[in-house]
């Protein structure tokens, strides 16, 4: 990573452990679009769609159903 990058963080706990955070991962690279998962539905369906991928980012979301 160079100077000029910043460091993305791709799905996150919010801090309150109600909400998980994920970048739409079939948006990309085109365009860069925040989900607010708050919801077992919501985790499951974004998981589904492939919205969120690989085994890291599934276990956060998973951290709050």
């Amino acid at each position: 990573m160079d100077n000029q990058s910043e460091a993305i963080k791709n799905v996150y706990l919010h801090e309150d452990g109600k909400a998980v955070t994920i970048i739409d991962q079939t948006k990309l690279p085109t365009v860069t679009e925040y989900l607010t998962l708050g919801t077992a539905k919501d985790l499951y369906d974004a998981i589904f769609e492939l919205k969120v991928r690989g085994a890291p980012a599934i276990g956060i979301c998973g951290e709050i159903s």
